[in-house]
């Protein structure tokens, strides 16, 4: 599965173009106008609740305190979100909490980065890329 964070909601379709085989999930972010998609998507994968968001409602920029408060009785395991460009790994009140980065317009030390997430039996484990590297 791909799940794409929103800002350029569009690469969905050139994505998708490229890679038939994968199923897709995707919320809109902040640079995303006229869309109809939600901003906030539960999805279940391997017994796993997870959330998608671009957080930019949380104004994530300034710290995670909101994304917290706000998704703490979500019911979800995971939460993945967006908006810094940077990639991020935490863990709050027994959720994951994680950000892929971005491939396109990185801010953290312009790293071009991804997220490859694993959940087998249960267990969930996180792995960041560096998109050079791929």
């Amino acid at each position: 599965m791909i799940v794409h964070l929103g800002d350029c909601i569009s690469d969905i379709q050139t994505i998708k173009a490229k890679f038939p085989q994968y199923e897709y999930e995707y919320v809109p972010g902040n640079c995303d106008f006229s869309y109809t998609v939600p901003e906030e998507k539960m999805i279940e994968v391997a017994g796993k609740k997870i959330l998608l968001t671009h957080s930019f409602q949380y104004d994530t920029y300034r710290n995670l305190t909101t994304l917290y408060k706000n998704t703490e009785n979500s019911g979800a395991d995971i939460v993945l979100f967006g908006h810094t460009h940077e990639p991020f790994e935490g863990k709050q009140n027994g959720i994951l909490y994680l950000n892929p980065g971005c491939i396109s317009r990185p801010r953290s030390k312009d790293i071009e980065t991804y997220l490859e997430l694993t959940i087998e039996s249960g267990k969930v484990s996180a792995k960041f890329h560096n998109a050079d590297n791929k």
